[in-house]
């Protein structure tokens, strides 16, 4: 059974969303060395099937109160990751009960890692690259039947596969479009820079607010100046304690955006520029749609393609 559950994940990279995944069976930890570490997660290296190199996410600083929220988390992440298949998705492959009582998100093994690492020291045209192949994958989640919102996006939660593909690889706070934000889980995992100021609203009747597309597009580019610059979104605040978190999100919602003398990098050039700002519209309906979005990063794009090599003569 093991062999063949692995031969249709070797050869299809999915998800098997009714996979029973047992410890110490199908999946366990190999080194707990800490492999990397995000806003949210703590990522250790393991070995699945017995063979196959996989990372497993977990929630940092886990307290014994919230595991039944972490478990929940858990299973609505299972919810969406299971459905997808694009080729700048991550693949995802299910839980694994690998670290105590807690279940780790176990994803294919990168050699490459996180677009932290990979991106050190590449030229304009990787980073402008990594940017658009993330709004591939919005632009695939935006046209699903039943749409699916990422509601955050940052430089950490991407991966980049062995090809070079960048591969959207963190679903913490995402849903089917509609459905409630997750407050907890922004202000754990310290959301709060790369969030749309709507996130952070109840309505009038004190109800959650909801997941749009537009949410996206708003943290899709902060995620792009992060990329560039290789700072965070509004880096000289602190947001260390919910008061610092809840601080920072009112100036957002107040009207503070990033600006342009704080961020420096060759690519983020007008066009680019203006793109972002148009992202950063209060209202919701003023931002761009991930399509006109993408249009524009791909015209973008065409400027940094490495032209091709000269003829030799005949």
């Amino acid at each position: 059974m093991q062999q063949n559950i692995l031969t249709v994940q070797n050869t299809f990279d999915v998800c098997l969303p009714d996979t029973k995944i047992l410890v110490g069976a199908e999946c366990k930890i190999v080194d707990y060395d800490l492999f990397a570490t995000t806003e949210s997660y703590d990522v250790l290296k393991g070995l699945w099937m017995g063979s196959r190199s996989v990372g497993l996410k977990i929630w940092s600083e886990i307290q014994s109160g919230e595991f039944d929220q972490y478990e929940g988390h858990c299973m609505r992440q299972v919810k969406i990751w299971c459905t997808l298949y694009h080729q700048h998705i991550s693949p995802f492959y299910g839980l694994c009960r690998a670290y105590g009582p807690y279940s780790c998100l176990v994803l294919p093994w990168k050699g490459e890692g996180q677009a932290i690492q990979y991106l050190s020291e590449k030229p304009a045209s990787s980073l402008i690259k990594v940017c658009l192949e993330a709004a591939y994958g919005l632009q695939y989640l935006h046209s699903l039947a039943r749409p699916i919102v990422l509601g955050g996006l940052r430089r950490s939660g991407i991966l980049i596969s062995d090809e070079g593909k960048a591969l959207l690889a963190d679903f913490e706070i995402s849903d089917f479009e509609g459905s409630s934000y997750d407050s907890y889980a922004a202000r754990r995992g310290k959301w709060d820079r790369w969030l749309a100021p709507e996130l952070a609203e109840e309505g009038p009747d004190g109800t959650p607010s909801r997941l749009t597309k537009a949410c996206d597009i708003w943290s899709w580019a902060m995620m792009v100046l992060e990329v560039l610059s290789e700072k965070s979104p509004f880096f000289a605040s602190e947001s260390g304690t919910t008061e610092e978190q809840e601080s920072l999100r009112q100036r957002i919602r107040d009207g503070e955006r990033p600006t342009r003398d704080e961020y420096t990098h060759p690519a983020l050039e007008d066009s680019l520029w203006l793109l972002l700002e148009s992202c950063w519209q209060t209202e919701p309906k003023d931002r761009p749609d991930i399509d006109a979005v993408v249009a524009t990063m791909k015209t973008i794009s065409t400027s940094y393609q490495e032209p091709p090599p000269p003829l030799l003569p005949s």
